[in-house]
């Protein structure tokens, strides 16, 4: 009994005798496999509906990025400066202390800085300027400092107008009265001092509050003060509560369907079970989880993922050569009713083909179970 060469695509098989070296395998139906031409140094494997995918080389038509190309690396950069029309100034730098003005689609300029005491003022269809306020009646008597402008009335008798109403100076006095609830009023001599009252209520457009938490969300409380929910931890969300406040939780999965990685401002979902990445390799590497690997040929080292979370899944099958699956500071492997040596001397080694083991992660990031093996494998 002959096995028919090639393997037909609808019995299991590729349809091939031979792949090219480095190309990457495009299913075609039930024809034969192909390979698609093998991309040179930057490029990536795009996409094109109802045909096969091409490698090819990354454009950017607006010119607004840069790229370096190496083997099996591609790194992009932002080009400086930014368009305005990208989002960017259109400067690589700044004037000190200066204003930015825009300037529609152009790149975005610096009004000239301003003395002590000069404002900016407008002038239609043109940029605005720092200019020192005039008062041609000399009614108005002016005081510069650094950043600082105070104007006093020349004039002995003066009408002030409020929001509502008028108050006329009687005897040479005119009264400054706070609400208590927005603003407070002190005087001393000739000084009036005008404060805001803190916090400033919700009822006024305030926070209410004095301080709040850092990285606290903010939550609102009807005219109450605002308040803010506990900070989350890493892969926490947050999750309402009809009539309550919200709060940071952890997601869950009581089936245990659904695997979880969590980290820094990112949460990972993936269906467990929902099948492995395979991969025949000939050199040492760290394996991802949920990934499956062939040992073609050589003596391959495979140490554990650096990251996995409850339930994560990893194969080791050995066609060829000799395996030595390793471990990272604090890992371990458990081994029917052993376990392999805690740490970066700890492994599972095996020197006969046709060994395999599946393993699945059982505390997150640290300790791994065999649940299945083929062959003999030594415990170190």
């Amino acid at each position: 009994i002959s096995l028919v060469s090639p393997v037909l695509v609808s019995y299991g098989g590729t349809g091939q005798t031979a792949l090219n070296a480095h190309g990457v395998l495009v299913g075609e139906g039930t024809s034969a496999i192909t390979t698609v031409a093998v991309g040179t140094n930057g490029q990536v494997l795009i996409g094109a509906g109802g045909a096969d995918p091409a490698f090819a080389t990354i454009t950017s038509t607006g010119g607004t990025l840069v790229y370096a190309t190496s083997a099996n690396g591609l790194n992009i950069d932002i080009k400086a400066p930014v368009l305005v029309s990208y989002g960017g100034t259109g400067q690589t730098e700044l004037n000190a202390h200066g204003v930015l003005v825009g300037e529609g689609t152009s790149a975005i300029t610096t009004v000239a800085v301003g003395t002590n005491g000069q404002v900016l003022i407008g002038a239609g269809g043109a940029d605005p300027a720092f200019a020192t306020i005039t008062s041609s009646g000399g009614s108005i008597l002016f005081t510069y400092g650094a950043n600082s402008l105070n104007m006093e009335s020349a004039l002995s008798s003066v009408t002030l107008k409020a929001n509502n109403g008028t108050a006329s100076v009687l005897g040479g006095s005119v009264s400054v009265v706070g609400d208590t609830k927005t603003i407070t009023t002190t005087g001393s001599g000739s000084s009036l001092t005008i404060s805001l009252v803190s916090p400033v209520l919700v009822s006024y457009g305030g926070t209410g509050q004095t301080g709040l938490n850092a990285h606290g969300v903010l939550v609102g409380e009807g005219t109450a003060a605002i308040t803010t929910v506990a900070v989350g931890t890493n892969g926490q969300v947050l999750i309402g509560a009809g009539g309550a406040d919200p709060a940071f939780a952890t997601i869950t999965s009581s089936g245990g369907s659904i695997l979880f990685t969590y980290g820094a401002n990112s949460l990972n979902m993936e269906a467990a079970g929902a099948g492995l990445s395979w991969n025949t390799v000939s050199a040492s590497l760290t394996a991802s989880i949920n990934s499956a690997y062939i040992i073609t040929s050589g003596s391959v080292s495979v140490t554990l993922p650096t990251v996995s979370s409850l339930g994560s899944l990893l194969t080791v099958l050995v066609q060829s050569g000799t395996v030595a699956i390793t471990q990272s500071a604090s890992q371990n492997i458990q081994f029917g009713g052993t376990s392999t040596s805690t740490g970066t001397g700890g492994m599972l080694v095996s020197t006969n083909k046709g060994n395999g083991v599946n393993m699945v992660c059982a505390s997150a990031n640290t300790n791994w179970i065999v649940y299945s093996s083929q062959g003999n494998w030594m415990v170190v």
